[in-house]
């Protein structure tokens, strides 16, 4: 019972791999963000 069957084990690395593209999403975002300010400051 303790030991996890491959379900568990294919849902762990879908999750895994969620939680990284997603990660990547928010920096790729937070990264548009402040280029995004550094240029209005730019054009200011």
């Amino acid at each position: 019972m303790c030991k996890p069957n491959k379900h568990e084990a294919n849902f762990f690395l879908v999750f895994c791999c969620a939680s990284l593209s997603y990660l990547m999403y928010l920096f790729s975002f937070s990264d548009q963000i402040v280029c995004g300010h550094e240029s209005v400051l730019l054009a200011v």
